[in-house]
């Protein structure tokens, strides 16, 4: 089993080492609403803090076909662990080797400690499971699932084609999910300017994907020598 310390750096890596502008961004209703790999790993968080272990695991799942690598880590730990759903170590292998897949270090030691672990049967049924596992939620499809979501929701916010700031207009349903309470203008209000929540890289997918890596390098180097607890 993984360190406490590790969930709680694979779930909360972004806010925790987020600029100020980062952090009020990811916890605005408009950006969560409109992001959908924030989105359900804010819904597995609050079922995981809730108890509900099975509700998380679904909702971590679904984050994961959005290319999330902190929830695709944690659909690893949870089959790992049977927690929430039967447990299965040769697939919770192929998932942290997905998780790996950008090379994160944290996510590259975990998968290494995965792969230890395994008898040489259970190998064997996690190279086999893992290309299925790739085929769905790999960053092959998974981000270009994503980049979809993130070019239709800018247009959806802005009104422009182009992502133009200077026409935002919040719709009276920004949430197509259903979940988050009905926007209005005033939402931006205080606490967020367009033009930072707006910001290409929240919205740009090569942006948002090189803010995604520089966070996580962020969290690695915060991190520096300290020993990991198997």
């Amino acid at each position: 089993m993984l360190s406490r310390h590790w969930l709680v750096l694979a779930l909360l890596l972004a806010p925790a080492l987020a600029s100020a502008d980062d952090d009020e961004v990811m916890n605005h209703p408009v950006f969560v609403a409109a992001h959908p790999d924030m989105y359900w790993r804010q819904l597995g968080q609050e079922a995981l803090k809730a108890g509900d272990a099975r509700e998380a695991y679904g909702h971590f799942r679904k984050s994961a076909g959005y290319a999330d690598k902190a929830s695709q880590a944690m659909v690893a730990e949870m089959l790992w662990n049977g927690s929430g759903v039967s447990q299965d170590r040769p697939l919770a292998y192929a998932w942290m080797d997905l998780a790996g897949e950008r090379g994160y270090r944290d996510l590259v030691v975990a998968r290494e400690k995965y792969w230890a672990a395994l008898t040489p049967s259970e190998r064997e049924r996690a190279v086999a499971v893992g290309d299925k596992v790739y085929a769905e939620f790999g960053d092959a499809v998974a981000k270009p699932r994503m980049n979809t979501e993130l070019q239709r929701e800018r247009r959806k916010v802005t009104g422009s084609r182009l992502g133009h700031v200077g026409s935002v207009r919040i719709p009276g349903s920004i949430d197509a999910r259903g979940t988050h309470p009905v926007m209005d203008a005033a939402s931006l209000g205080d606490v967020t300017q367009a033009a930072v929540l707006f910001a290409d890289k929240y919205w740009v997918p090569e942006l948002y994907w090189q803010w995604q890596d520089e966070m996580w390098k962020r969290g690695e180097s915060a991190q520096g020598a300290a020993p990991r607890t198997p």
